[in-house]
């Protein structure tokens, strides 16, 4: 289980649109981590697509995760740079 990209860079205030295909057997999701506004594309089944549009925060690195149970655990991480 893995996000790919694995890492985005973005600018800060930018609108920052993420399409999330789940190519695998099971659900997913997509949630951003330290930022003050969050952004979360959930409940993604398998074999489905999502899409979302969320402003990038401030400077900084923050993570992406997958909240389902274990998901993260798993590796099912990623980063968002933002500059």
């Amino acid at each position: 289980m893995k996000f790919n990209p694995e890492a985005i860079t973005v600018k800060a205030g930018a609108p920052v649109k993420i399409t999330f295909k789940n190519a695998g057997m099971l659900p997913h999701d997509l949630v951003t981590e330290g930022g003050t506004q969050n952004a979360k594309l959930v409940n993604i089944g398998a074999g489905k697509e999502q899409a979302g549009t969320f402003m990038a925060p401030k400077p900084g690195t923050y993570a992406i995760v997958c909240t389902q149970p274990g998901h993260k655990e798993a590796g099912m991480v990623a980063k968002i740079t933002v500059e």
